[in-house]
């Protein structure tokens, strides 16, 4: 058995492969010690300078564009991943294409196809067993967990008093560019994972850094 072992810092990178727990099959590092060394310490504005370079010449970053709001420690610059990333992102056509072949071959037709794609997520997440009431803190690990594992690269948090939750990758991106209504088979399957009312607000499919959604509060 392979193993893959990846190992971050903020100057650091480093990946490896173990094979049998005992044979090393590969391990690169990346360092910026030498970098650093000039100043006696890591600096982290250089150490965040050097990873971006390093992403930028393996063509993996758009160029950068203003924030449209700053505020105090975020970020002038807004970095996306260039179409050479996103093909090396993780990808779950199997599973969406057999939901969806299943939906068309056991309902009759004349139905929008919004609504299937939509009952067909909601359906889906009805079937992941999920811990927790609604709204729970238990209720949103399992989710973000959830969606983890199908290759969502999610984040969940509160702003403005409101539940917030950001896909960082979408694992169909290529056909929800080609057919955008997709996004709603994640509109429902979030609707039943989190057992709440879910808005849909930016798209990456529409040039959005990120999917954001916003779960609606409980009584």
């Amino acid at each position: 058995m392979k193993i893959l072992g990846i190992e971050t810092s903020c100057d650091e990178t480093a990946a490896a492969v173990v094979e049998d727990g005992r044979r090393i099959v590969s391990n690169v590092v990346a360092s910026q010690a030498a970098v650093h060394a000039r100043y006696g310490g890591i600096v982290p504005e250089v150490a965040s300078r050097h990873h971006l370079e390093a992403l930028q010449s393996e063509r993996l970053l758009e160029a950068p564009q203003a924030r449209r709001k700053t505020g105090p420690g975020r970020p002038e610059m807004v970095y996306r991943l260039s179409p050479v990333a996103d093909r090396s992102m993780p990808r779950n056509y199997g599973e969406l294409c057999a939901c969806l072949l299943r939906e068309f071959q056991e309902q009759p037709t004349g139905r929008p196809l919004t609504r299937i794609l939509t009952e067909v997520g909601e359906r889906e997440g009805q079937a992941v067993q999920t811990r927790g009431e609604p709204g729970s803190r238990s209720r949103r690990s399992a989710v973000q967990e959830h969606l983890e594992q199908r290759g969502y690269f999610p984040r969940i948090e509160r702003e403005d008093g409101h539940l917030k939750l950001t896909l960082a990758n979408c694992p169909y991106l290529e056909a929800a560019r080609a057919t955008p209504a997709l996004c709603l088979f994640d509109l429902g399957l979030l609707q039943s994972l989190f057992g709440r009312p879910v808005r849909m607000a930016g798209r990456i499919v529409q040039q959005a850094p990120v999917c954001t959604f916003y779960v609606e509060d409980g009584p």
